[in-house]
């Protein structure tokens, strides 16, 4: 699968995916861990405090931070749930790449990511391996 996602990056697709529920470090999970690779980002969650859930995965393989506590999301039978996890900040990414690539059509993965990355906010709240948690911000476009 990590193979399937990178190829498919470098063809020009842009991926989020969602770092995982485990508590633990990102890289020892797929496709997490093909969050390294140019145009995939991997997306760990954060809560309204903007700090990161216990639950929520971690580690270098991390890219961007997302709402992922308590969303409203689609469900089964034309319903609504409130749900949470890295399933729930993943989206917030990728809508956010959408928006950068409705203005600026043809842009690269690599490009996206990037873009996504440096018009990240930071929070002033640190991941559980101390990094600064930068959460995704779609404002700027």
């Amino acid at each position: 699968l990590d193979d399937a996602v990178k190829r498919s990056a470098d063809s020009g697709m842009f991926y989020t995916v969602a770092a995982g529920n485990e508590g633990a470090n990102a890289c020892n999970y797929s496709p997490a861990r093909a969050g390294t690779h140019n145009g995939v980002m991997t997306v760990a969650a954060t809560d309204s405090s903007d700090k990161e859930p216990s639950w929520s995965n971690y580690g270098s393989c991390v890219d961007i931070w997302a709402p992922g506590v308590t969303i409203l999301s689609t469900y089964k039978n034309n319903s609504t749930k409130i749900l949470s996890g890295t399933s729930m900040a993943a989206p917030h990414a990728g809508g956010t790449g959408a928006l950068y690539l409705s203005s600026h059509v043809g842009a690269l993965a690599a490009t996206v990511e990037s873009a996504l990355k440096i018009d990240s906010v930071a929070t002033g709240t640190t991941s559980k391996d101390g990094r600064a948690i930068q959460l995704v911000y779609a404002g700027k476009y």
